[in-house]
């Protein structure tokens, strides 16, 4: 971290908003521009393999195939590598409960407690305390890709658990039990419960809780149950959560998380979108990023440091866009090691 001094609790918003300004000098806004590969950095292909040691042997190749299909597919699955490369870049000082993997694809729309859909961050595995701008940048690398991907021309200016809810799962029966195939890898399974008749069924997910990503680069979770850890941060995180969401332990020590299973889920195909309709959704995935960090972080803080100008928008792009060279580069890294076989990849 920067060093910069904390402002207590009790702090006037002016008081806030100079933090934020402070920050600013230690920190200057275009310095976020950059990215230069540290001498050090790490194999990305062995970064993925360390990945794999704990995860179910036999989803290993059906991961490593699924990463292998794109750049943008290998950028979703590599949390991990951006996680230790941006340690290595300059910090506000500013912390706020990350998502910690907040590509675009990991926003979408699902239905809140009142039943309405609304729109938010959808993901949590890697969720922790941590610099405001980490998910900043991975969320406009996440842009440039899926722009690269549609072959967007960069120069085209044309877009310009609780007791409540056990009471609840007790009236409900287990009908069934299935393991579903999720690119990461890890453990999860659907379980399908039947209330009062056949027309009142109630599906979950049951999702394992590993370490994130960012605890090697971060100060580790002040929660000893990952699951909690998850579990917590997307409270935190998001404005609306699912009512069923909590935690659980499982068989040998690992750790889970519940939530509903495709509860007027939705997300956005960017695969479709013309480069004025990805320019929107960027639009919405940022309001929606800010929201979420000022719901954990000092957004006056944020504010201050931010500035009125653009200083900071024109850093993250460069950002985005020479951090996406460097995913291109280790996205074919991954694929060499496929086609020597130092790493086994089947499509499922």
């Amino acid at each position: 971290m920067t060093g910069v001094d904390e402002v207590p609790d009790w702090a006037t918003p002016d008081q806030r908003h100079e933090r934020g300004r402070v920050a600013r000098k230690a920190v200057p806004r275009s310095s976020h521009a950059e990215w230069v590969p540290p001498a050090d950095r790490g194999d990305p292909v062995a970064v993925i393999t360390d990945q794999d040691a704990d995860r179910l042997q036999w989803l290993v190749p059906i991961r490593h195939g699924r990463m292998a299909e794109s750049s943008f597919a290998f950028y979703r699955g590599s949390a991990a590598i951006m996680a230790a490369d941006l340690a290595s870049t300059p910090e506000s000082g500013l912390d706020a409960q990350l998502c910690g993997d907040a590509h675009l694809s990991n926003f979408g729309g699902f239905a809140s407690a009142e039943r309405t859909q609304v729109f938010d961050v959808n993901d949590f595995d890697d969720t922790l305390p941590g610099p405001w701008e980490w998910d900043v940048k991975r969320l406009a690398t996440s842009f440039v890709l899926a722009g690269r991907e549609n072959g967007f021309d960069r120069d085209d200016k044309s877009h310009y658990l609780r007791d409540d809810r056990g009471v609840l799962l007790d009236r409900y029966r287990l009908l069934d039990m299935a393991m579903k195939v999720v690119g990461v890898g890890t453990r999860c399974l659907l379980v399908l419960l039947k209330g009062r008749d056949e027309h009142d069924p109630l599906l979950l997910q049951i999702k394992e809780a590993g370490p994130s990503v960012l605890e090697s680069h971060l100060a580790p979770s002040s929660y000893e149950d990952p699951g909690e850890r998850v579990v917590t941060g997307q409270r935190l995180i998001q404005a609306s959560s699912d009512v069923f969401l909590g935690w659980s332990h499982g068989p040998a020590g690992r750790h889970f998380y519940w939530r509903q299973f495709h509860d007027m889920k939705g997300s956005a195909d960017y695969a479709t979108m013309n480069p004025r309709r990805l320019g929107l959704y960027a639009t919405m995935c940022g309001w929606t990023l800010a929201h979420a960090h000022a719901r954990s972080g000092d957004p006056i803080a944020i504010s201050g440091y931010l500035g009125t100008g653009d200083s900071f928008d024109k850093a993250i792009t460069r950002f985005a866009f020479a951090y996406a060279d460097q995913n291109d580069s280790d996205y074919k890294a991954i694929s060499d090691a496929i086609d020597s076989g130092r790493i086994t990849a089947e499509k499922d």
